[in-house]
Order: C-alpha cells, then sequence, then structure tokens
C-alpha cells in the first residue's frame, strides 16, 4: 500500500486501510522538531468507530522530508535499520522496546512509517545535564544485559540489513576531520585541556586503521548504536530503549564507553566510571564476558585506547553544526569537551604513541 511521505498524508481513510480499524478522528502533534535529521516524529491521538483493541495514542515516525538530510540518512540506512529491526529482533530484545502497531517500508523510495508504542509517561533525563548515579547504573545494567545474550549470535552475520562492525563511512574520517578542524578550533581550543587538544589531532590519521584493523576485530555483540539518555526512558527502576536506528554488530563497548562521555557529566563520570565498568562486566554474565574476552583489565585498556576515537570522531561533527539548533549545538559541545576531559584524564595519548 501507499506509505505516506509526510506526516499531512496520514488521514483516517489511511489509518483505518492500514491498521484494520475504522479511524473516525485524529489529531497529529509533531515532536522533537530541530533534535537532528533522521525523521518526523510525531504524537498521534486516535478515535476509533468500533470496539478497538489498539491504544488511542501511538507515536508516528517518518523519514525526513528534508532534501539535504535525507541522503545522509539513507547512507546510513537508518530508517531501513529500524524497519527491520522492528520486524526482525524487536521481539528478541529482553530489555523493554516500544511496541510496534505499523511497520511499513519500501527501501527504493525510501517511504517508511512506524506506529510505535507512546511511552509519554515515562520521564526523560536532560542528557545535557547528565544522569545521576542510580539513573546511571539502571542504563548500564540494562546494556550489559542487552549484549551478554547477544555475543556471538550466528544471525548478526547472517542479517544483511544490519551491516558488518566496519562501515563504509569510516573511510571518509579523514576528509571529515580536516574540513572541520578549523572550525573545531576556533570553538573548542581554548575551552578544552590542551594536550587532549593536541594528542586529538594528533590521532585523527589513525582513526580509519584502528577502528577497521583493531576495533571491528574484536568479537560483536548486538549493539543500539546511539545509547546514550535522549533515547533512554525511565520508569522507576527501569529503562525503556528507543530510537533502534543506528544498530550493528559491534563490541559492546561502543555503547558502553558512547553512554558513559555523551550521558554523564565530568565529574560524575571521575566518580563513578570504575563502579560502571564493573557492573557492566557482572550483567555480561559469565558466558558474555568470556565471548567478549572482556576482564577488567582489557576493558580499561580499550577505553584507554578508543577515547581517542570518540574525541576525533565527535569534534570532526562540529561541521554538521545547525546554528539554528540550539540544543544540537549544546549537545556537541557538551560532547566535545566530555570527550577532552575524559581523554585528558586517562593520559589517552600514551597508547597510541602520540
Amino acid at each position: 500500500m501507499h506509505i505516506p511521505a509526510l506526516l499531512d498524508e496520514i488521514t483516517t481513510g489511511w489509518l483505518s486501510q492500514a491498521l484494520g480499524y475504522e479511524v473516525k478522528n485524529l489529531e497529529i502533534q509533531a515532536i522533537g522538531t530541530g533534535e537532528g535529521f533522521t525523521g518526523q516524529v510525531a504524537r498521534i491521538s486516535l478515535d476509533y468507530g468500533g470496539e478497538g483493541t489498539l491504544p488511542t495514542s501511538m507515536i508516528v515516525k517518518l523519514p525526513t522530508a528534508d532534501p539535504e538530510q535525507i541522503w545522509i540518512g539513507t547512507a546510513m540506512g537508518v530508517w531501513e535499520k529500524e524497519h527491520q529491526f522492528y520486524k526482525n529482533a524487536a521481539s528478541e530484545i529482553a530489555q523493554r522496546v516500544p511496541e510496534c502497531f505499523l511497520n511499513l517500508g519500501d527501501i527504493e523510495k525510501t517511504r517508511y512509517i512506524l506506529l510505535l508504542e507512546d511511552l509519554g509517561e515515562l520521564s526523560t533525563i536532560d542528557q545535557i545535564t547528565g544522569a545521576t548515579p542510580e539513573q546511571a547504573r539502571i542504563c548500564i545494567n540494562a546494556l550489559g544485559e542487552l549484549h551478554g545474550k547477544w555475543y556471538l549470535d550466528p544471525r548478526l552475520s547472517k542479517w544483511e540489513w544490519i551491516g558488518d562492525p566496519y562501515r563504509p563511512a569510516f573511510d571518509m574520517m579523514g576528509e571529515l576531520f580536516e574540513s572541520s578542524w578549523a572550525m573545531a578550533t576556533d570553538r573548542y581550543a581554548h575551552r578544552v585541556p590542551p594536550r587532549a587538544f593536541a594528542w586529538t589531532e594528533a590521532f585523527h590519521p589513525q582513526a580509519t586503521s584502528w577502528m577497521r584493523d583493531r576495533y571491528c576485530k574484536l568479537p560483536s555483540t548486538f549493539t543500539h548504536g546511539d545509547y546514550r539518555l535522549d533515547n533512554l526512558l525511565f520508569d522507576q527502576d527501569d529503562v525503556a530503549i528507543i530510537d533502534w536506528q543506528s544498530v550493528l554488530p559491534n563490541p559492546g563497548t561502543t555503547d558502553l564507553f558512547f553512554f558513559l562521555l555523551t550521558s554523564l557529566s565530568v565529574d560524575m563520570r571521575r566518580e563513578i566510571e570504575m563502579e560502571l565498568f564493573d557492573l557492566y562486566l557482572e550483567a555480561l554474565g559469565n558466558t558474555g564476558r568470556q565471548s567478549a574476552g572482556f576482564n577488567s583489565d582489557t576493558l580499561w585498556s580499550l577505553y584507554r585506547e578508543a577515547l581517542l576515537f570518540y574525541s576525533a570522531t565527535t569534534t570532526a561533527g562540529v561541521v554538521h553544526m545547525d546554528p539554528r539548533n540550539e540544543r544540537g549545538l549544546r549537545l556537541i559541545d557538551t560532547l566535545v569537551e566530555r570527550c577532552m576531559a575524559a581523554v585528558d584524564d586517562h593520559n589517552a595519548g600514551e597508547p597510541h604513541g602520540l
């Protein structure tokens, strides 16, 4: 059936046909405007004609309508990945994910629509403020349990849609870094530790080879790929994970390190990162730890290795800043500052001989 390209194209008639229930009235309220390129997101309120078992409020997701951004999302496969995630993997995820009521996709036309459970009653945490220790523990425990189940699962190599650990986009890291470094220097050189900034600049020629020849050779699990507070919703001592557009078969530290660097203030990370590493290893379980080849020493060693990669990639992202998006600017500024602080704290230039 026809898949809408715009929120305005979602009508009562279209929904009635797609859901198999008569929809008499609907209201669409866009949410998340200006939060990124990955799509149009809205809350829809539904009034059914007869008895229905579907909820009266859902979240609808469509690809972006911005022609300047749609090619990026297509190249990264974000909509196809989330479409396939709900088709193939969501039911296998033990952690809470939004229930999916409608999932249509056309990869040739870049047309996708998801109708998902509305989790608006759950709590959100400001990523810029950062998580509390207890919130961080909840997130890391859920993450370790997720990764522990999926390490070396044969489906990760059979599902073509999920891709390989090494993404071709990493081949462009050097070019992206060169085009962004002057801007990054103007914006950050005076506000981050000097040696961390210098190490990041010196490391960037190694970034692609480190990812390809070192990191992506490690055992893989099912990773979320964007595991941070903006994609986590809290219900007391439980967490729901949303936005599965960046899934990859990668070492679980892809999610672990990213969470530590994006979702904790610098002071909070310094206070509890060792505790969170131990909690992550415990949540992986014996089988997960053995499959990953992790113990406390190997995990910490890899963390020090990886810090400069995260510092280089996040700093290079400054070139994509939209000056109209104030929160987006604050997010990337905060991320760069947190990454650079961790680089400095852990003398991350030393493992790379910088």
